[in-house]
Parts: structure tokens; sequence; C-alpha cells
């Protein structure tokens, strides 16, 4: 059984699947399905990815466009590791 993550560490999770993954720059955005897919490409927890994403739009790594996508900040870009 995989051992459960934290907000912040799954948040981290989605932010490599934008910077590393999928080498998206800063002010471009990815879908919550391609996140999805990634994380199941990566044996990631998709449970994980709910929480993750809301804790990256919540630090401002992330924000939702009005399109339901996620578009990256430079602070998210940042703050991945």
């Amino acid at each position: 059984m995989p051992q459960a993550v934290t907000a912040e560490e799954a948040a981290q999770q989605v932010l490599s699947v934008f910077v590393k993954t999928h080498r998206i720059a800063v002010g471009d955005s990815l879908t919550g399905l391609t996140i999805a897919m990634a994380f199941e490409d990566q044996g990631l927890n998709r449970l994980d990815m709910e929480p993750g994403m809301q804790h990256a739009i919540d630090e401002g790594w992330l924000e939702l466009t009005p399109r339901h996508s996620l578009l990256l900040t430079q602070k998210g870009f940042d703050a991945a590791k």
C-alpha cells in the first residue's frame, strides 16, 4: 500500500509534472487530465492529486484558468524541486 503524502508533498509532485515531465514555462497551463495521466505514468497515487493541486493553488504556485486548466506561476516554477 502506498504511503500517504502531505498536501505539500503532493503539490510538489504536481509541480514536477509541470516543470520536469512536460517542461511547462511560466504562464503556460496543463489540464487536470494531463496531470492525472502523468501521475499514473509515474506510479503516483491519483488520490493525492486533488489535495496537491489545491495546495499549489492556495500557495499561488498554480492558478485555475477560466477554461479549468492550471497555469504555472513564477512562484510555482521557483518552488518546484
